[in-house]
C-alpha cells in the first residue's frame, strides 16, 4: 500500500495522544487501586523488594543501544520518503534485537540472585531468581509489544497499540490482586504480573498477524541501515542511561543502603509523583512521529511558533497536577493508604516539584529527536545524571533519605533547564519563546497550591476519613479554580477551550 493510502482516515494528534495515553492512565489508574490491597498482602519490606528486582530490570533498557524507542521515529521517517523497504528493515532489527536483550538478562537473573538476596536480606536465593525471571519477563514481553506495535505509531495509526496496551493494564490489574488474594507470597506476585504481559504480548501479537496493515513489511536488514539505526539510537541511548539513572538509582540505594522497607516507602510515593508527571508524557506521547513528518517539510521559521503553541498547552496540563500532587502531600498517602509511611510526604513533595521544569521540556524533547538530534536531550540527561550522583553521594552520608532526595531534586531542575538551553540554541530559536509559553500557567499553578499546601499542612494527624474528604475537597477546588482561570485567559490547549466555551458557565 502506497504512503498516500495509508494517510486516508490516519487519527489526528489529539486521537493519537489520547490512544498514547490511555494505557498509561489505566496503569496508574489499577496501581491507585491495588496498591493497598498489595501493600496489605505482601507487606512494605516485600513490596520494596518488588521494587527493587523491577528498577534493576530497567537497566536492561540500556543493552538493545537504544533501538527499541528509536523504531517509531525512523518508522515514520521512511513513511514520509516513501520507503517500506527500510521500514521492514529497521522492524526486523527491532525485533532481533527485543530477543537478544531476553536471553542475556534470562542468565544474568541466574547468577545475580544469590548475590543480591545476600545485600538485601530477607528473601532465599531461589526466590530471588524467581523474582527476578519474573521481572526480566515482564520488561522482554514489553519490549517486545513496543518493537511490534512500532509499525503502526510510526504510522501515526496508535488507536489500536494504545488500546492494546490498556486491555494490558487492566490484565496486569487483575493478575495481581488475584495473585495477593490467593497467597501472600511474593514469588507468586511476580509470576502472575510476568504471566499478564506475556498474555498481553499474544494479545498484540494474535493483532499484528491477523489485522490487514498490522505487520510491518519486515525484511533483512542491511549492513548500511543497521548503521543508521545504531548511530542514531545510541546517541538516544544515553538519553536512556541517564533516565534510569535519575529516576531509579534513588530506589536501589535507598533498598541496598537504607533497607527494603524505605524502599518500599519511597516507591509508593513516587508512584503518584510519577503519576502525577505522567500528564505531561500523555500531551507529547504522539509527537515524535508526527513532528518527523511535519518538520521535514514546514518552513524553519515556523517552528518557533509551532514550539511555543505546543510547549504552552503542554504545560498547562503537565505543571498544575505536579504542584497539587505536591500540595496534598501532607494527607495524600495517609488517604490512599489509611497510614502514612516514613518519609513519603517529603518524597512525594520533594520529587512533584522536582519533575516540574522537566515536565515542560517534553516538546523540546521531541522537536530535536523528530529532527534528529537526539545528542540535545542526551547531553542534557548525562549532565543531570552525573550532578544527581555527585549530589546524591555528598549529601546522602550527611542527611541520609533527606540527601538523596534534595541532590536528586536539585539535578532533575538544573538539567531540564540545561536541556531548554541547548535545544533552544540548536533549533535558532529565542529563550522568550519557552517563557512566555511556560510563566504565566507556572504562576499561576504556585499561586493556587500555596493555600492547598497549608490546608493541608494543619490536617497532618488527622483520621483517614477527614483526610479523604479533605483531599476531594480541596483538589476539586483546584482544579475548578485553575481551569475557570485559564479559560479565561486563553491558556488552556484549543481543543479543551471548544469544549469548556459550550457550557452554559463558561459559555462566551
Amino acid at each position: 500500500m502506497t504512503s498516500d493510502a495509508r494517510r486516508r482516515g490516519r487519527p489526528s494528534l489529539a486521537q493519537n495522544t489520547i490512544a498514547q495515553s490511555a494505557p498509561l492512565l489505566a496503569a496508574y489508574l489499577a496501581s491507585f487501586i491495588s496498591a493497598p490491597v498489595v501493600l496489605g498482602g505482601l507487606g512494605l519490606r516485600a513490596f520494596g523488594i518488588w521494587a527493587l528486582t523491577g528498577a534493576i530490570a530497567q537497566y536492561a533498557a540500556l543493552l538493545d543501544f537504544g533501538v527499541g524507542p528509536s523504531l517509531a521515529r525512523f518508522v515514520a521517517l521512511y513513511d514520509a520518503e516513501s520507503r517500506p523497504d527500510l521500514i521492514g528493515e529497521v522492524m526486523s532489527a527491532g525485533l532481533t534485537t527485543s530477543l537478544l536483550i531476553g536471553a542475556a538478562l534470562c542468565a544474568l537473573s541466574v547468577f545475580a540472585a544469590g548475590p543480591l538476596a545476600h545485600q538485601v536480606g530477607g528473601i532465599s536465593p531461589t526466590g530471588m531468581r524467581e523474582l527476578l525471571l519474573a521481572a526480566t519477563g515482564m520488561f522482554v514481553c514489553s519490549t517486545l509489544v513496543n518493537a511490534l506495535t512500532a509499525y503502526r505509531v510510526g504510522l501515526r495509526r496508535m488507536v489500536a497499540p494504545g488500546v492494546l496496551a490498556t486491555i494490558g493494564a487492566g490484565v496486569n490489574f487483575s493478575c495481581s490482586i488475584g495473585a495477593v488474594v490467593l497467597s501472600s507470597s511474593l514469588v507468586l506476585y511476580g509470576l502472575a504480573n510476568a504471566a499478564a504481559s506475556l498474555i498481553t504480548l499474544l494479545l498484540t501479537a494474535a493483532y499484528v498477524l491477523g489485522v490487514r496493515d498490522g505487520r510491518a513489511p519486515y525484511r533483512r536488514p542491511t549492513m548500511a541501515t543497521v548503521k543508521d539505526l545504531i548511530s542514531f539510537s545510541i546517541r538516544n541511548q544515553m538519553q536512556t542511561a541517564a533516565s534510569l539513572i535519575n529516576n531509579q538509582t534513588d530506589k536501589i540505594v535507598i533498598a541496598i543502603f537504607i533497607g527494603p522497607a524505605a524502599a518500599g516507602a519511597y516507591e509508593l510515593a513516587n508512584r503518584v509523583a510519577a503519576a502525577a508527571r505522567s500528564i505531561g508524557v500523555y500531551t507529547v506521547s504522539a509527537m515524535v512521529p508526527t513532528l518527523t513528518v511535519q518538520l521535514r517539510h514546514a518552513k524553519r521559521e515556523t517552528w518557533a511558533g509551532t514550539y511555543e503553541r505546543l510547549t504552552a498547552s503542554s504545560t498547562a496540563l503537565a505543571v498544575p497536577v505536579l504542584l497539587l500532587s505536591a500540595a496534598l502531600a501532607p494527607i495524600l498517602l495517609g488517604a490512599w493508604l489509611g497510614s502514612d509511611p516514613r518519609h513519603g510526604a517529603f518524597v512525594l513533595a520533594a520529587l512533584s516539584i522536582a519533575y516540574v521544569l522537566n515536565a515542560t521540556t517534553g516538546v523540546g524533547f521531541s522537536f530535536a529527536y523528530a529532527r534528529g538530534f537526539p545528542g540535545i536531550p542526551a547531553t542534557a540527561a548525562v549532565v543531570t545524571a552525573v550532578a544527581n550522583i555527585v549530589l546524591t553521594a555528598t549529601l546522602a552520608p550527611l542527611f541520609g533519605i533527606w540527601g538523596v532526595l534534595t541532590g536528586t531534586a536539585i539535578a532533575l531542575t538544573a538539567g531540564a533547564f540545561l536541556q531548554v538551553l541547548l535545544v533552544h540554541r540548536r533549533l535558532g530559536m529565542p529563550l522568550s519563546r519557552y517563557w512566555r509559553a511556560v510563566g504565566p500557567t507556572l504562576g499561576r499553578a504556585v499561586t493556587l497550591a500555596a493555600p492547598v499546601f497549608i490546608c493541608c499542612s494543619l490536617l497532618d494527624g488527622t483520621s483517614r476519613t477527614v483526610k479523604i474528604l479533605a483531599t476531594c475537597a480541596c483538589a476539586v477546588g483546584y482544579v475548578l479554580l485553575y481551569v475557570a482561570i485559564s479559560h479565561r485567559r486563553g491558556s488552556l490547549p484549543a481543543a479543551i477551550s471548544r469544549r469548556l466555551a459550550m457550557l452554559p458557565i463558561t459559555g462566551s
